[in-house]
């Protein structure tokens, strides 16, 4: 339903008292407003009055808005379409006129309405001035409003103002004519609601210092905890600073997380345990049938929880009760924190040592767990074997020995049989009546196979016809396999093994949950740290860190990567965080290891968050030092003097190989300052490439003529139009050289035709290069410029260049080479030896004689 509501504002808010701040400033708002009679809030500036002739104004939004009418005459054409329930606040100190024209013929006028541009940031200092006064332009400042500064919103405006960055607090929030005639706000929830709708309440806070704690806060230059706060337009000095108040303070806090997970503290165990969570009703059962059945376990269960130095338990006490059937472990244990930490933590003061009041999921409380279980189920084992040899001796009492033997191979097989069959000395009798088998081994295994071929392995079944194959039957076993007590006990040995096995720890390897961390961290940081450089001892320090947190016995592999799916906006800079997914090996039962995989919402899970977030933060990464500057700043462009110092680098590498020499310094800065991932790929790619190699270029070129140790080096001439062949720079007596090699190729390029006369006219027609080089392929540039997939020199735009050497690519300055000076034919090398063949004519010569 449309609801627009016209209120007239007949003088400023109520009044209030002056609260003053100590080191605060007094900021006014001198950024956007949503006035009707602002020009900046209309599409094209079309304002409605009477300069422009409009048919009707547009004022439409699916956002609800609030907007103030100066007091002005305004001509809307022939009619009006408001937002939807926004407001429209007449000025009541001066007089409103809206006049419409029921025959305007003009263009539609749009109002802007809600938007999230810079100029309505709360969080961007541009938008602020230093209070002088109302109606006063202040100095400008470069902060944004911090947790001791006051704001002032001036009346007769109307706003919309966002904020959307992890923290903002201020001392105090005005609306009004000064700081002593205003309307002031004590809480976010409170302010206009159309007006500061942009504005997230669960991060934006009036006066509260309550919220200036652990990443909300940070160490300022005094060495105190001060609340943190945001600039959402920053310089880049800014962003590098306010970069660094984050990570200082994300890694402060992990800092203090990791000293208050070491300390050693005694907690009060008073942990109840349904016996469900440790055996089968069944088993708690039968072994509960001896009272003593505690007292028997108890010594077993502490060895085995003190089997390693992590902690230390003081007068353990177990206790049962059947109804509800719950087992009561009492005492204390001493350990450092990490050890204990789990979902019964409330936080990491070391004061509050918790009491375990349930089966908790700390690294502790879990031991405890499964060595009650197993200890249950072994006496409830010990028990079941104990029945059976007890009937076996009372029923088998001649030929014991052969007894024995069958009951051992019985067991053998039951074991192979595992949950297989439901009873394996049915499946056994089925085969061997009496326990007769047939008389070899390849009847009892077809028959086996017949049986339990879907169900068994070959080789399994060919074992459990060698056992019962070598089965030597006997009057006492025949008796036994008939006996019901007996049968009874051996299924009850066959369950009891069985439990046995499912209570038993075992190394189980198992994977997080993607675990996301580093949304607090620059987009550049990000980056870094997954670049090829660092990611390898960034992992390691994960691994490291992760280890000391007591969930895994074993990591076995993490695997990071960069997401940018918007989990939320970030404090600067683009949306960019770190999936981490962790393959890990635990100790644990089948039935307990699903409660051992980090999940998304555990305490666990956000642990490792934030120990993820403290390694980012404090990782000392490795950024290429052509794209930083003095004071820490990244660079877009690399700097001279260090890609000067590359350059011989490169040079001497590649044994003064022009070429190779530009490839390898090329490749190495290509990717910016944010580098290759893993894979060797650039994470970006250079905006402007031509600068680049033209940079690069540059510094081949200085270090081959200013570096005498490199002893025959070819130069690519900046010339594009003479460059077309290197030039040997030699050194010293090299130098010499070149000249009487230059003047004995002169010689011989002047004797070489002097027999021969050729056409002048054909001379000129044809086409003195003779062969075609394949370096001038020219596929496209599409960023990842290297001298594999990009052709070293640009086509020359002449349809008649076929054969002729193209410009390179990188030369576009005009510096000539004396040397190469030469006349657009080569035959006309000078004019006095217009005949002689030039050098690179190599058409084969004809003697006079053939002539003749």
């Amino acid at each position: 339903m449309l609801t627009f509501v016209v209120v007239v504002v007949v003088a400023a808010g109520l009044l209030a008292c002056l609260s003053t701040s100590v080191d605060g400033k007094q900021l006014v708002w001198r950024g956007g407003n949503t006035n009707f009679g602002n020009v900046d809030n209309w599409v094209d500036g079309a304002i409605p009055n009477v300069a422009n002739d409009v048919s009707e104004i547009d004022m439409r939004s699916d956002v609800p808005y609030t907007t103030f009418m100066e007091g002005a005459e305004y001509s809307v054409g022939k009619k009006m379409r408001f937002p939807n329930n926004g407001k429209i606040i007449f000025d009541g100190q001066s007089t409103v006129r809206i006049k419409f024209t029921g025959n305007a013929e003009g263009s539609t006028a749009h109002f802007k309405g809600v938007r999230d541009e810079e100029e309505f940031d709360f969080n961007c200092p541009h938008n602020w001035r230093a209070f002088r006064g109302a109606n006063v332009e202040g100095d400008a400042v470069n902060e944004p409003p911090r947790a001791n500064d006051e704001v002032l919103f001036p009346s007769r405006n109307t706003y919309y103002v966002f904020s959307n960055q992890d923290l903002t607090n201020t001392e105090d929030f005005r609306i009004g004519n000064d700081f002593t005639d205003s309307e002031q706000f004590t809480s976010c929830a409170n302010l206009p609601a159309n007006q500061f709708s942009g504005i997230n309440c669960d991060n934006f806070h009036i006066n509260d210092e309550t919220v200036c704690t652990g990443v909300n806060a940070y160490i300022n230059e005094d060495d105190e905890s001060v609340c943190m706060y945001y600039n959402s337009c920053p310089t880049p000095e800014q962003e590098k600073a306010q970069n660094d108040r984050i990570v200082g303070s994300i890694s402060t806090v992990a800092a203090a997380r990791q000293q208050a997970l070491e300390a050693v503290v005694e907690r009060p165990l008073n942990i109840h345990y349904p016996s469900m969570d440790l055996v089968s009703d069944m088993i708690m059962s039968a072994v509960s049938q001896d009272a003593s059945f505690l007292s028997i376990i108890h010594e077993k269960v502490v060895a085995s929880v003190n089997s390693t130095d992590n902690w230390v338990i003081n007068d353990l006490a177990i206790s049962y009760t059947p109804s509800p059937s719950v087992v009561a472990v009492t005492g204390a244990v001493t350990a450092e924190r990490r050890f204990i930490f789990g979902s019964e933590e409330i936080d990491l003061d070391e004061s509050k040592a918790m009491t375990f009041t349930a089966s908790g999921d700390a690294t502790f409380a879990l031991a405890l767990q499964a060595a009650l279980a197993f200890e249950i189920t072994a006496l409830y084992a010990e028990q079941a074997h104990s029945a059976l040899n007890g009937t076996v001796q009372s029923v088998c009492t001649s030929d014991v020995q052969s007894c024995e033997a069958g009951i051992a191979a019985i067991e053998e097989i039951s074991n192979l049989l595992g949950d297989s069959v439901e009873d394996p000395l049915a499946t056994i009798l089925s085969i061997c009546p009496n326990l007769v088998c047939p008389e070899n081994q390849t009847d009892i295994f077809a028959a086996l196979n017949a049986t339990l071929g879907g169900d068994l392995s070959a080789e399994t079944i060919e074992m459990i016809a060698n056992i019962l194959d070598n089965l030597m039957p006997s009057t006492g076993l025949t008796d036994l396999v008939n006996d019901t007590t007996f049968l009874d006990n051996l299924q009850t040995v066959h369950d009891a093994m069985a439990a046995m096995e499912e209570a038993t720890p075992l190394p189980t390897t198992l994977v997080s949950d993607a675990i996301l961390f580093g949304q607090a961290l620059s987009k550049e940081r990000i980056h870094l740290l997954l670049s090829k450089n660092n990611i390898a001892q960034f992992t390691d320090a994960l691994v490291s860190a992760f280890g000391f947190i007591a969930f895994a016995d074993d990591i076995i592999d993490m695997a990071l990567s960069i997401k940018n799916n918007a989990l939320r906006r970030r404090a600067v800079g683009d949306e960019y965080y770190i999936s981490l997914v962790v393959t890990y090996l635990v100790s644990c039962t089948p039935s307990t290891c699903s409660s051992r995989v980090v999940q998304d919402g555990s305490v666990i899970y956000d642990t490792l968050v934030a120990t993820a977030d403290g390694v980012g933060a404090s990782f000392q990464i490795q950024v290429h030092p052509c794209y930083v500057d003095d004071n820490g700043l990244f660079l877009s462009i690399p700097r001279v003097e260090c890609l000067d110092d590359l350059a011989i680098i490169a040079l001497s590498n590649n044994g003064g190989n022009i070429l190779r020499a530009y490839t390898e310094l090329y490749t190495d800065v290509e990717c910016g300052v944010l580098g290759r991932d893993d894979s060797g790929v650039c994470f970006q790619y250079p905006t402007d490439v031509p600068s680049l190699q033209t940079a690069v270029q540059d510094a081949i070129n200085r270090a081959v003529t200013t570096t005498s140790t490199v002893a025959a080096t070819t130069i690519l001439s900046p010339n594009a139009s003479t460059a077309s062949l290197p030039i040997p720079i030699i050194g010293g007596a090299g130098a010499a050289v070149l000249i009487i090699i230059v003047v004995i190729i002169i010689v011989i390029m002047r004797r070489g035709g002097s027999n021969k006369k050729s056409s002048p006219s054909k001379d000129a027609e044809r086409n003195v290069v003779a062969f075609e080089n394949p370096m001038y392929e020219d596929p496209a540039l599409n960023g990842q410029t290297s001298f594999d997939d990009q052709a070293i020199y640009n086509d020359v735009v002449d349809e008649d260049n076929e054969g002729l050497y193209d410009e390179p690519a990188f030369n576009e300055l005009n510096r000539d080479n004396p040397l190469y000076e030469s006349a657009p034919d080569l035959t006309q090398l000078d004019d006095e030896n217009d005949d002689d063949g030039g050098y690179l004519d190599v058409t084969n010569e004809v003697d006079d004689d053939d002539d003749e």
